[in-house]
């Protein structure tokens, strides 16, 4: 599971909650501001990008879901 989002033309990717970026200033705050999910959450990387997206003004541009569970209801 991963998920990417862009800010200001930077590029920034969350996998296992640990973030990457070109930029590693940008990396660094996202690591060091990433809130504690609370509760069962079945893709954490794309929660943990929302709320970067979010409280940064950007968007998330990709995202790799995690695999169905078996007899989950699709």
């Amino acid at each position: 599971m991963s998920a990417t989002i862009r800010v200001h033309d930077t590029e920034a990717t969350v996998s296992d909650g640990i973030w990457s970026s070109d930029d590693p200033e940008l990396a660094e705050l996202l690591q060091a501001t990433q809130a504690e999910l609370v509760g069962y959450d079945p893709d954490p990387d794309y929660s943990y990008a929302v709320m970067a997206a979010e409280v940064l003004g950007g968007e998330v541009i990709q995202h790799d879901p995690p695999p169905g569970q078996p007899g989950a209801i699709e």
